[in-house]
């Protein structure tokens, strides 16, 4: 629900059905959620709409609620390259939507692409299909410490809303770098907030 919020405000406007449908949450979850920014001082009511406010703290809550307790129930699958050498060629790998299949790159490999400034060491791949598909089309396999992990796509997304149909949202991108403790992520996270998230400034 925060998320849908952060990338575009003017989603706090929209009728409680549709945004309960964007963030795969139930109708009295959105009322709640509202109930409880408006508490926090994060929403202000007028006649005619609801403004979001101090967007960064919210986004700085949001991140940290995101890796505590969301991120860790995403994860389906830690998995290595069969092939060794196909670690540094992830960039040409190609994910093609088939019916409801949407397969996406994200925290650092999603970096990369949005900024040209990172050398991924961790593969992170968001799905809404199963982990066996998209390891058929990386050629892996599953490893316990494994440099590649699958995730669950968490929100409902629209294929022609992302970035070069490659990546998940600059958020989730942020997000993700942000919860890292390697100095070239937090970077790398900085400059994807400066390209492509001014708007929660």
């Amino acid at each position: 629900m925060i998320f849908q919020l952060l990338i575009d405000p003017k989603n706090s406007n929209k009728p409680y059905r549709e945004l309960a449908e964007m963030a795969d949450v139930s109708l009295g979850s959105v009322s709640q959620i509202f109930k409880e920014l408006e508490e926090l001082n994060f929403i202000l009511r007028t006649k005619k709409q609801k403004l979001i406010k101090n967007r960064p703290e919210l986004l700085k809550r949001w991140i940290m609620a995101y890796h505590d307790v969301m991120r860790p129930k995403l994860l389906l699958k830690r998995m290595d390259y069969i092939y060794p050498e196909d670690f540094s060629l992830w960039h040409k790998i190609m994910f093609y939507p088939t019916g409801e299949d949407i397969t996406l790159w994200g925290n650092e490999n999603a970096g990369a692409l949005l900024t040209q400034q990172l050398n991924p060491a961790l593969h992170t791949i968001y799905t809404n299909a199963s982990w066996q598909d998209v390891s058929k089309n990386l050629k892996s396999r599953p490893a316990e410490n494994g440099r590649i992990e699958i995730l669950r796509l968490p929100f409902t997304l629209n294929l022609k809303d992302e970035y070069h149909t490659r990546t998940v949202h600059p958020l989730l991108v942020y997000a993700d770098l942000m919860g890292s403790s390697d100095s070239r992520n937090i970077e790398t996270a900085k400059l994807v907030y400066e390209q492509y998230l001014q708007h929660i400034k």
